[in-house]
């Protein structure tokens, strides 16, 4: 028989240190021992664990990945944007060549 309350023991979680990106996202490793979670509490139609999991990663992984893509796009902009009003020895830096 299961217990229906938590116990300390019954969910543990690791917060993953060193990552080389999008930090302010704060992941963990979760290990469940014997855990129990009410019908009520089940969030959706339960597919089961893995398939449940993979879903919250395929949505999550394409916002993840856009967001070096825009932050790409904004410094290519701002620099553009510079170089164009900026000059250097009599004229524009984006008549420079290496600038182009």
């Amino acid at each position: 028989q299961r217990s229906q309350q938590k116990t300390p023991t019954a969910i543990r979680t690791t917060k993953i240190e060193g990552k080389i990106s999008t930090r302010i996202v704060q992941n963990a490793d979760i290990e469940f021992d014997d855990a129990f979670c009410p019908d009520s509490n089940v969030m959706g139609d339960y597919v089961g664990f893995g398939e449940s999991v993979a879903r919250v990663l395929e949505a999550s992984r394409v916002s993840v990945a856009w967001i070096p893509v825009g932050m790409c796009q904004g410094a290519i902009e701002k620099t553009i944007a510079y170089v164009s009003k900026r000059e250097a020895f009599g004229a524009s830096l984006a008549s420079n060549q290496l600038v182009q």
